[in-house]
Formats: C-alpha cells, structure tokens, sequence
C-alpha cells in the first residue's frame, strides 16, 4: 500500500515540477528572447566624448529611410546614406547586436562613408524601427540580411560590392548569410566580437547565474513557438565552409563572446581572413579601445577587397 502511495504521488509531483519548470522558463524566454520591438534608444551613450562627433555627423548627415519585407513578411526598416561619390560601386551594410539599434552603428557609418561606400544600417527584427516581437540570434536575421544584401543589389545593379560589418549577433549573422546563397554577392565580412554557441553567450551573461538552469526551457519554448532551435545555431560551421574573406577583432579579455572562439573559428577556414586582437576586457567595445588600429586594419582590408 505505501509502495502504492509514493508511486501515485511521484506520477503526480513529475508533471507537477515539469510545468513549473516549464512555466518559469518561458519567463525567462519572454525576458531574453521576446524583447518586442520599438526601442529606439540603443546601448551607446552618443553624448560621450568618444562618440559625440560621430554623433554630430550622423545627425546632420542626409539619410533616407528604407523598409522592406522580411521572408515572413516581417517590416524591415533601415537608415540609408549615399555615398559622397556619385556612384562608388561598394556598399557596407552594419548589422547591429542584441538589444542594440542601428544609430548605435553611427560611429562605424562614418567611418565606411569616409572610405566611399554608401551605408545601408538595418534594425534587426524586434529591434528599432523594424517589426518582429522576438529574436532569433542570427536564424531568422541571416534571412533577413540576405533580403538586404538583395535590396542593394537590385537598386544598385548586380555589380555592387558588398561588404558586411556586424557586431556581436550582427557578426554572428553576417557569418551565417555568408554560408547561404549569397556568398557570390559579398567582398568582406568585417566581424565585430562574434560568438560560436548562443548557449555559452547566455551562460556567461546570465544575471543571476541561476537563470542558466533555465537554458533547456527557453530552447524548448523557442522550437515550439518559433520552430527553431537556439543552442544550435551553426556559426562555427558556417565560418569553415564561406569562401568570403572575413576580418574578425575581438578583445582578448571578453567575458561574454571569450577571444579563444574567434581563433578557433577562423583557424577552420580556408577563406582568406585574420583574427585582429584588442587589448580590452569588455565584449564588443574593443574600438574604443584602439580605433585607429582597427580603422587602419579595416581600411587595408577593404583596399585588397573590396577593389
């Protein structure tokens, strides 16, 4: 009879402590992962002294904004702005991080404008101006990239050269396109901090550490509701088999994206590429570190090319 009673009980406590677990993770995955849309207000600080010029030129600056649809038909927005060059031939397209927009890019703009391309500065879905209530950490935004990349090809003309810079999931993004269809279409990556396994990315991350017990129930929540799996996003792949030249820096003291996965990744690859190391311990902010190191490594680079 006892034996009886604890086998009834446990029947009911498994289920019980599963839906309790179940239910405490998609909190955890509408905190993370169902960030919704309309945050216009970014991560930079553009009054700082570092960025305040950048700023300054970015807003006075003409730019147009453009809106496609997503595959899905999600509202894509971007800030567009032509080259001082009539026709350059090159565009740069910046792909922006988790939670961040696409001003925050403002000071990288600048920059490839001074080098002549036109700048094409997309908000991720569920970030910005653009639609969407939910990230996906570069699965669903490497479709999304690649409706850019087809976007300038059609205004522009099938010849323009196209470069893309990304940051964090940006950069993440930007490998995961180059691995698809429009390898073909693209001069340069330029990787800003990218991770290899999104489930590292939230472990490390992760305020309280507790929250990481809940990483099996957001992968869960997000193949349910989104049809897609978090944790196994292919980046690490989708670097060893691109053929697209790639230029990856990246702080040698980063706590959220380690240093070690760039080299690792970029040692896999056949592409021509290099690992640029920052000496700074803080994730994706390795410019403000060594701007003119970085800006001299992009400028070669995109001399040898982006021709």
């Amino acid at each position: 009879m006892v034996i009886s009673m604890q086998w009834w009980m446990t029947l009911l406590l498994v289920p019980a402590v599963l839906g309790l677990y179940l239910f405490l993770s998609y909190l955890v995955y509408r905190r993370f992962i169902r960030i919704g849309s309309g945050n216009t207000g970014g991560l930079v600080n553009q009054d700082s002294p570092f960025f305040k010029a950048s700023w300054e030129w970015y807003k006075a600056v003409a730019r147009d904004t453009v809106k496609i649809k997503g595959y899905d038909g999600t509202r894509l927005v971007a800030s567009y702005i032509a080259a001082e060059n009539t026709d350059p031939g090159k565009t740069a397209i910046l792909v922006h991080g988790y939670k961040s927009v696409s001003s925050d890019l403002a000071i990288i703009a600048r920059l490839y404008s001074s080098l002549g391309f036109r700048v094409l500065l997309p908000d991720a879905r569920a970030h910005g101006l653009s639609g969407g209530v939910f990230t996906s950490f570069g699965h669903f935004e490497q479709y999304d990239l690649k409706r850019w990349i087809d976007h300038v090809l059609r205004t522009q003309g099938a010849t323009e050269k196209i470069l893309v810079h990304g940051v964090s999931m940006g950069a993440s993004t930007a490998f995961l396109t180059a691995a698809g269809d429009v390898s073909d279409r693209l001069k340069l990556i330029v990787a800003d901090s990218p991770f290899s396994h999104v489930w590292g990315v939230f472990a490390r991350s992760a305020r309280p550490k507790a929250l990481s017990l809940f990483l099996p129930g957001i992968e869960f929540w997000c193949r349910y509701l989104h049809r897609f799996f978090l944790f196994r996003l292919p980046v690490a792949k989708a670097i060893e088999t691109s053929k697209v030249p790639f230029l990856i820096i990246h702080s040698v003291g980063d706590k959220i994206t380690p240093y070690a996965g760039s080299e690792r990744m970029a040692s896999a690859s056949k592409a021509p590429h290099e690992v640029y190391a920052v000496h700074s311990d803080v994730h994706a902010e390795g410019y403000k570190t060594d701007k003119a190191g970085i800006d001299a490594k992009i400028a070669e680079y995109v001399k040898t090319y982006v021709k």
